[in-house]
């Protein structure tokens, strides 16, 4: 957390130096922590498609099983080999870095709502709106479709 808010500091510095207001920083900042996440995703389903062509050449039945069955198998080898390579490697460097960034991104509308807000009341409320919004759109995005 002190280092999401180092970074943020570093980065309403920088921005005040180039004439950049904050709205366009968080902007910025959040549209590069989306990218990160959908980033991930795409890393994510790299692999498993890789597991379902490995299973496939393995398998001469494959075709013969019905989607419980292939999902379960795929899910099985997932777990089996869970942080052994360098796509697991890659995908927590990227999980640490979309942590970060929107760990960045809250301290950034943190501090402009200090700002900005006159009375404590209202700083209060703010703060809590966007720690409620952050846990729901994190949660969204660590959710499984089914």
């Amino acid at each position: 957390m002190s280092i999401s808010f180092q970074v943020a500091n570093e980065l309403v510095s920088a921005a005040h130096e180039v004439q950049m207001w904050e709205e366009e920083l968080v902007g910025v900042v959040l549209g590069f922590s989306i990218a990160l996440t959908a980033f991930k995703s795409f890393v994510q389903n790299v692999k498993e498609d890789g597991i379902k062509r490995r299973l496939i050449k393995e398998d001469p039945n494959w075709a013969n099983l019905d989607s419980s069955r292939r999902n379960e198998l795929v899910n099985r080898e997932l777990s089996e080999n869970r942080g052994r390579s360098l796509v697991d490697f890659m995908l927590l460097f990227i999980s640490i870095a979309v942590r970060i960034s929107f760990s960045i991104c809250v301290q950034l509308l943190a501090s402009s709502a200090r700002v900005r807000e006159t009375t404590r009341q209202a700083r209060i409320m703010t703060l809590l709106g966007l720690g409620v919004f952050f846990v729901w759109l994190e949660s969204g995005s660590n959710r499984n479709p089914i």
